[in-house]
């Protein structure tokens, strides 16, 4: 009998759990379907900042929807909290509308007030950024109940706070690390016992606070001062100690002179100096300043010398290279020479570069296609060029002096590009490795008044620019 009312209080307990399960569930989709619209627009209105430059209407918007959430949950009527939310829905619309309006009268000030926010007012000014923050909102409200001629002078008030705290903030966030060490040199007595490099601090800080009015946004001098001016100070918390502890009688001021004295003898000892202070630490002070001032000439003439080591061994290397290349091209332009007859091609250098002149090639008058019989020859241009892998080369084509310019220059244009096109067919050679030029009668280089100069003028050149770096690569051919 236990058992079985046992079994019947848990199954009333979960039918219960399970109401009011349901019952929340319901409760939250009802919750949703009403403030939905009411929280989109309050997202909007703080999206579009309305709760600085709207407050009255973004204020009214947040107390209707407050009033809304509480009813909800007390369980009002409906149509009242609804009534509730759509006067919430008005008023965030209204605060966007003000805030796009503050948005056009305020321009300078809301930058204003970005700079401060990026300058972290909120940290190193909290002060003039709540100072600010309040007059801001006022001049929001009187945007709104009065017009823009009205809220303007809050405006610009607004402006200058903002302003003030940016560069309150910017002085602080530089600054206040200086301040703290000045203060604990003050407290440790620094105007009795360094009075000089205490002020020497001020002094420096002084300007750094100088320069950051000049202009707030180019740090880097403020920060070269304050690390100046940081270093003062602690140096007169030191001493100010130091002398705190002979007045205090920890120590006396003969351990501190011995002290400082034994630090000179360390330092002495590598410098080959005998350290002697029956006069004072002067004389031994600048014997280890001349040692430094002679170990530091003794190293730049040191690297002098290097220098001048290296560059000689950069122009060995060079010319090492140079004689290795000329070395090279001469042992192949010796088997270029050996590929041709006197009557096929005259092979000659300029430089470095390996000249074919093709006496054997020729072309029928007027013309500019490759005759069969010039194949052979042609072939052993492939050779030579192969001897130079990697290289350029260039097609040169020239005619005697009769005709016109006009013919011939076009005549050897085309004798040129047709023999470099030939070469390019027939090599496994990229193109732009290759080009052709025709010079006419422009180039001669026998007397165009006799047959037989005039026979030597009508010819094709061959121009092998060798690959200097890939001739003489380790790994090269």
């Amino acid at each position: 009998m236990m058992e079985r009312y046992g079994s019947m209080a848990r199954y009333v307990m979960v039918m219960v759990l399970v109401v009011c399960m349901n019952g929340l569930a319901v409760g939250q989709e009802v919750r949703q379907s009403l403030f939905t619209e009411a929280e989109e627009a309050a997202f909007a209105a703080r999206k579009a900042q309305a709760d600085i430059l709207a407050p009255k209407s973004f204020g009214t918007a947040m107390g209707y929807y407050a009033d809304a959430d509480a009813g909800f949950e007390k369980g009002n009527n409906i149509e009242k909290i609804k009534g509730k939310l759509d006067d919430a829905v008005k008023y965030f619309n209204k605060s966007v509308e003000v805030a796009t309006l503050s948005n056009i009268t305020f321009p300078d000030t809301i930058k204003a007030r970005i700079d401060a926010l990026k300058a972290d007012c909120l940290e190193f000014s909290p002060a003039l950024w709540a100072k600010g923050e309040e007059i801001f909102k006022k001049a929001g409200v009187q945007l709104e109940k009065k017009g823009v001629a009205a809220a303007q002078k809050s405006g610009e008030e607004a402006l200058a706070l903002y302003r003030e705290a940016e560069l309150d903030a910017i002085g602080n966030r530089l600054l206040n690390g200086v301040r703290a060490h000045i203060k604990a040199a003050e407290e440790a007595k620094a105007l009795e016992f360094a009075p000089k490099t205490l002020q020497s601090a001020k002094y420096l800080l002084q300007n750094a606070e100088e320069v950051l009015v000049q202009d707030r946004y180019d740090t880097e001098p403020v920060e070269d001062l304050a690390r100046m001016a940081g270093y003062e100070a602690r140096h007169a918390l030191y001493l100010s100690n130091q002398f705190n502890k002979i007045k205090s009688k920890a120590t006396t001021l003969e351990d501190y002179v011995l002290d400082f004295e034994g630090i000179m003898e360390r330092i002495a000892i590598p410098a080959d100096v005998v350290a002697e202070f029956d006069n004072g630490v002067h004389k031994t002070a600048v014997e280890i300043i001349e040692y430094i001032e002679h170990a530091r000439n003794l190293a730049a003439e040191n690297a002098r010398l290097e220098e001048m080591l290296g560059n000689v061994r950069t122009d060995k290397l060079a010319l090492k290279e140079q004689v290795e290349t000329q070395a090279i091209i001469r042992e192949k332009f010796e088997q270029v020479d050996t590929l041709f007859t006197r009557e096929q091609a005259q092979v000659f250098r300029e430089g470095n570069n390996i000249y074919l002149r093709m006496v054997g090639l020729s072309f029928d008058v007027g013309q500019s296609v490759l005759k069969p019989q010039n194949y052979g020859l042609l072939t052993k241009a492939l050779g030579a060029i192969k001897i130079f892998p990697g290289s350029r080369v260039i097609v040169e084509g020239h005619t005697d002096s009769q005709g016109s310019d006009k013919l011939n220059l076009k005549l050897s244009r085309e004798r040129a590009e047709v023999v470099r096109e030939y070469i390019v067919a027939n090599m496994d050679m990229a193109p732009e490795r290759s080009s052709s030029e025709g010079y006419g009668k422009a180039r001669p280089i026998a007397n165009n008044e006799t047959a037989e100069g005039r026979a030597m003028n009508r010819r094709i050149d061959i121009v092998i620019i060798p690959n200097l770096e890939q001739m003489v690569a380790p790994d090269g051919p």
